[in-house]
């Protein structure tokens, strides 16, 4: 698949059943399309093997459980804010933590200094 070339197209879903479709995902960089083969192949097989299907299902349902477990566990990265303004506490540090401007600035004027 990696020397063929990939058409890709946009469709519609709602939000439940893009909901829906992220619970079945067993990690969390799987595409979608890659969830939807899964369905499409387990409905393929329920036509000629249903004991293979359900056994499919029920792996495939252990996983996505698996794999929602490990989501919920994951702590949440606070989101930083837009602006120092909006955080007072970087307002203070501001003055502490040196800017990559500053920190030319220093390398420049070390540059700059006569050596002994």
């Amino acid at each position: 698949m990696k020397n063929q070339k990939i058409e890709i197209t946009t469709i519609k879903l709602r939000k439940k059943t893009k909901t829906r479709l992220d619970n079945l995902k067993e990690y969390r960089r799987e595409t979608y399309d890659e969830v939807l083969e899964k369905i499409l192949e387990i409905l393929n097989l329920s036509r000629s093997s249903p004991e293979r299907a359900r056994s499919r299902l029920v792996s495939l349902d252990r996983k996505s459980r698996k794999s929602n477990q490990r989501k919920q566990k994951r702590p949440i990265k606070p989101k930083l804010p837009v602006s120092d303004n909006q955080n007072p506490q970087l307002q203070q540090n501001k003055n502490i933590i040196p800017t990559n401007l500053q920190r030319t600035q220093v390398r420049n004027e070390e540059h700059q200094r006569p050596r002994n």
